[in-house]
């Protein structure tokens, strides 16, 4: 569950007496959950999920307190070369959110966390293909032993670049501002991490879902997707891992789906106005960080069980805040900038819960 508290006193008062109101109203309808669905506004609907913590969110009632402590460390006349500190507790998990906003492979995947410096090690076994065996009377059943290996996962270093800030402006700001500091600097590390996720090396870098992917489906065409080629990548991903599976593609790649018509011109795939992007069923991911044209070679489409990609966070988001590096302390600038340590890998054992469309 993600905590907010970067509301100041008179919003959260505000937000109370919504809470008092939508509680009121859910329960006068509570035995009728459509009726209530329609009747809520979407404001509504938005403070009843942050009151209750549905979606993950919750709102705390000491905001000030936690980014007053926050403010006053990063707002000292000096700071240790090299030092750090780690964001208040209701400030991380805010934090925690932005990191998924600006990454669609972290909100599919399986996060682990840990603090330990060595390497993150998960068994894998491939047995799918193996079957027992109908033992006739008086007779031994015989061996089969199980093919087992390793994932590593270590942890890279992602940083936000620092921002020079304000003396002034960091001790006379309001909790919003250090919100939206804290979340921008966030957002800055999801966006290089869901791009190395999406298509890193595996060497220098995290190894990416893209290169990763086995091919489950050669493109009819190398400059075109057709319906047949969504289907066929569809067929090619074991029963066992559809259940949990979801497309995922670039923004624009979907609209060559959504365009997608038979002979009598109407849409192969049709959507609900407002409703998430769907494929035979299967929700469609959008990360911008696949290929956004068609050309020979590229892997446009991934389809299969995205929480099979496994992503280590080696400790939590941490801030270095600092004065003592060249035109900061004569100008009364501090330097302000979030670190991260991470790794992603897709687990596969053997059997490709994760295929592509290669062109």
């Amino acid at each position: 569950m993600a905590v907010i508290d970067f509301l100041p006193e008179g919003e959260l008062a505000n937000f109370r007496e919504a809470g008092k109101r939508w509680s009121g109203e859910h329960s006068a309808a509570s035995t009728k959950p459509q009726r209530r669905e329609r009747a809520l506004s979407a404001e509504e609907k938005r403070i009843s999920a942050l009151l209750s913590g549905s979606g993950g969110y919750t709102i705390g009632l000491k905001s000030t307190h936690a980014y007053s402590e926050f403010r006053a460390a990063l707002s000292r006349q000096i700071v240790d070369a090299g030092g750090s500190l780690v964001a208040p507790p209701t400030i991380e998990d805010a934090v925690e959110l932005s990191l998924l906003y600006s990454s669609a492979m972290r909100r599919v995947s399986d996060i682990v966390r840990d603090d330990a410096s060595a390497e993150h090690l998960m068994p894998m076994m491939d047995d799918a293909t193996n079957e027992g065996v109908l033992v006739p009377e008086s007779t031994a059943p015989g061996d089969l032993d199980i093919a087992l290996a390793q994932l590593h996962l270590g942890h890279f270093r992602f940083n936000s670049k620092r921002v020079k800030v304000p003396a002034e402006l960091i001790q006379d700001a309001i909790p919003s501002f250090l919100f939206w500091l804290n979340t921008g600097l966030a957002r800055r590390i999801g966006r290089i991490q869901n791009r190395l996720f999406t298509v890193g090396n595996g060497v220098t870098q995290p190894k990416g879902v893209v290169p990763s992917a086995v091919k489950g489906r050669q493109a009819k065409s190398s400059t075109d997707l057709v319906g047949d080629d969504l289907l066929a990548l569809i067929a090619s991903v074991d029963a066992a891992y559809r259940e949990n599976a979801v497309f995922m593609m670039s923004d624009l790649i979907l609209l060559v789906v959504q365009n997608m018509k038979d002979n009598a011109g109407r849409y192969l795939f049709p959507e609900a106005c407002g409703q998430p992007a769907m494929i035979r069923g299967f929700r469609v991911a959008i990360n911008n960080h696949f290929a956004a044209r068609i050309v020979s070679g590229e892997r446009t489409v991934l389809f299969g069980d995205f929480s099979r990609y496994k992503i280590r966070d080696r400790g939590q988001v941490y801030y270095k805040a600092y004065t003592e590096a060249v035109g900061l302390a004569e100008n009364d600038l501090r330097g302000i900038e979030a670190e991260m340590r991470s790794d992603g890998a897709l687990m596969d054992a053997g059997q490709g819960p994760v295929k592509c469309i290669e062109h």
